[in-house]
């Protein structure tokens, strides 16, 4: 039987299957596009994240130095102000001396001013010690803050820059102590069930698995890289 010859039912059929098939495709176009869009939404989400912690680490060092640099300068300010008074003590127990032999009564105003004197002296000297006291203690925190600040990039050598999408690439130098400007790195990122995922590390790690694994229990990346510091170190002496 020729193809002018098949039952008109036929040829519908073939139709209908053809259109259910352009429908089912187009149907699966849209799911496939719908998918992709929330997930580059959920990356772009995750990226903003990131870089908002970064920023917001950033900022909360930055105003607690300015913090301490204020309550240095304000500690020097109060300190000049304490010597401009005991100045003003000195003049005061000299005129005191000076009216010592004139009347009774002015005799009787310079023990009142030397009490007075001997009063302030004592707060001057309680302050003085109060502020010495301050002083350093605000010197040494803000020490502390800038070798917190330096800390990675003076003695652990460390940079982190960041790459390709959502890629932050952390390296390392003062590794090899014959080739300080050599460079160990490794590539990370945080992946979309919000783990944190190295995709490179140069040279390889041996248990670097496990030290991702910590990572996502502990959530401490501070502590990662001073851990794959010292597995890169540890290489350079075997």
């Amino acid at each position: 039987m020729s193809a002018e010859e098949l039952p008109p039912t036929t040829s519908s059929s073939q139709v209908e299957i053809g259109k259910l098939h352009k429908n089912l495709e187009e149907v699966r176009h849209k799911l496939i596009g719908l998918w992709t869009s929330d997930l580059e939404q959920h990356q772009e989400q995750t990226k903003q994240a990131h870089n908002e912690q970064m920023k917001s680490g950033k900022d909360n060092i930055n105003q607690a130095n300015d913090n301490l640099l204020y309550l240095l300068d304000q500690a020097n300010a109060n300190k000049k102000v304490l010597e401009e008074r005991n100045e003003e003590v000195k003049s005061m127990k000299s005129s005191a001396e000076n009216t010592v032999k004139e009347t009774q009564d002015i005799l009787l105003q310079k023990e009142h001013a030397e009490e007075q004197l001997r009063v302030m002296s004592k707060e001057i000297e309680t302050d003085m010690e109060l502020l010495i006291a301050q002083e350093k203690s605000t010197h040494t925190r803000l020490q502390e803050l800038r070798k917190a600040t330096a800390f990675y990039n003076q003695r652990l050598g460390v940079s982190l820059k960041k790459i390709d999408g959502d890629l932050l690439q952390v390296a390392f130098t003062q590794i090899n102590p014959n080739k300080i400007d050599e460079v160990y790195f490794f590539v990370v990122k945080v992946n979309s069930v919000q783990k944190y995922e190295v995709t490179d590390c140069q040279p390889a790690i041996s248990n670097l698995d496990d030290l991702v694994s910590n990572l996502n229990e502990t959530n401490k990346f501070s502590e990662f890289l001073i851990t794959v510091r010292k597995a890169f170190k540890s290489m350079v002496y075997k």
